[in-house]
C-alpha cells in the first residue's frame, strides 16, 4: 500500500466512491440489481487487494478502472441477458439499445464528468477509438431523441449550418 494512504484513508475514498460507482453501474448494466452486484464485488476486491488502487493518483479513477476490468470477461454474455428489473423509459431504452461500448463513453463522460482520456483509460482503448465511440454516441442519442421528437433527421444539417453560421463552434 501506497505511503500515502492508511488502510482506512484508502476504505474511505473507496466509500465515497461507490455511489457514483453505483450510479454509473446500474445505468451500464440496465439493471439495479447487476449494478449493485457488480459494485459490491467491485468495492470487496478493492477492500481485500487495496494495493490494486493504493498506488493510483486518483483513486475515484482507480476504481472505475477496477469495476471495468472485473466486468470485462463477462460484459458480452451480461449484454445479451434481458433485464426483469431495468429501468424502463425512452432514454434508457435508446441506451439499452446502444452498442456497449458507446453507451459506456456516454455514460462516463456524460454522467460521471471523466475525460475522453480518463474514459478511454477506465475502457483501456485508446484515445482516437474512446473519441469515435463518443461521437458516435452522441449521433445516436440526437438521432433517437430527435425521431422520438418527430423531427426529421435531415434537419440535422440545417441546425448545424444554422448553428455554426451564428458563431458558434461545433463540439462533435
Amino acid at each position: 500500500m501506497s505511503a500515502r494512504l492508511t488502510k482506512k484513508d484508502l476504505s474511505d475514498t473507496i466509500t465515497e466512491t461507490l455511489p457514483f460507482l453505483r450510479r454509473y453501474a446500474r445505468a451500464a448494466t440496465g439493471s439495479q440489481k447487476r449494478g449493485d452486484e457488480w459494485v459490491r464485488l467491485c468495492a470487496e476486491v478493492a477492500m481485500q487487494q487495496p494495493e490494486l488502487i493504493a498506488q493510483a493518483p486518483d483513486t475515484r479513477l482507480a476504481v472505475f478502472t477496477l469495476f471495468h476490468k472485473l466486468r470485462e470477461p463477462f460484459g458480452s454474455l451480461e449484454e445479451s441477458q434481458a433485464a426483469p428489473d431495468s429501468v424502463s423509459g425512452h432514454l434508457q431504452d435508446s441506451l439499452t439499445e446502444m452498442r456497449p461500448l458507446q453507451r459506456q463513453m456516454l455514460l462516463l463522460s456524460a454522467l460521471e464528468g471523466f475525460s475522453v482520456t480518463e474514459a478511454a483509460h477506465i475502457l483501456a482503448i485508446d484515445i482516437a477509438s474512446a473519441e469515435r465511440c463518443l461521437r458516435e454516441a452522441r449521433e445516436e442519442m440526437r438521432r433517437r431523441l430527435r425521431s422520438d421528437a418527430g423531427i426529421p433527421a435531415s434537419s440535422d444539417a440545417a441546425d448545424r449550418t444554422r448553428y455554426h453560421g451564428e458563431g458558434h463552434t461545433l463540439r462533435d
